[in-house]
């Protein structure tokens, strides 16, 4: 039986380029346009992992994720955003976002980050929360692009920066 992914994004074009791609992956994937959408699909499809966009209308990601929070909704959520902004990282990441991305997607980090997700499930997202705390304001958005200069996301890069 295939994984189940969530592709949550206003943008119907990115929502069907991450479609075609993870189904040539075997991932059964499942559209939604919102945060609310995604919340009620959540219930009903019971994905394994969520793929979302941040800045959406109706309902942006992060209060789709604090809502999942809120409501005992335990799926690995990985965020993805046009452009670093340390304080939203900050809330996904006390929220329980398993991790984030930077547009362009980059689909081979973003294979190996549902791979993860699915192997590791939401326990993987407490172990980023406590990392990112002991990082302060200024250093996130340089972390983030050196992360992306060696084609690992935010948290795959800290974790191995503290395993040094």
């Amino acid at each position: 039986m295939s994984k189940k992914i969530l592709i949550v994004d206003d943008e119907v074009d990115l929502v069907e380029i991450y479609t075609d791609d993870l189904s040539l992956a075997g991932y059964e994937c499942i559209p939604a346009y919102n945060g609310e959408q995604a919340l009620k699909l959540c219930i009903s499809e019971k994905p394994d992992v969520i793929i979302s966009d941040i800045n959406m209308p109706v309902m942006d990601g992060l209060t789709m994720l604090k809502s999942m929070k809120d409501e005992g909704i335990k799926v690995p959520v990985i965020l993805v955003t046009a452009f670093s902004n340390t304080q939203k990282i900050r809330e996904a990441w006390k929220n329980g976002a398993f991790d984030f991305l930077e547009k362009p997607v980059n689909f081979e980090i973003l294979h190996s980050l549902i791979k993860n997700a699915i192997e590791f499930g939401v326990n993987f997202s407490s172990q980023s929360i406590n990392l990112q705390l002991e990082i302060n304001q200024s250093d996130i958005s340089e972390l983030s692009k050196k992360a992306n200069e060696e084609g690992l996301s935010l948290a795959e890069y800290i974790k191995r920066k503290l395993n040094q």
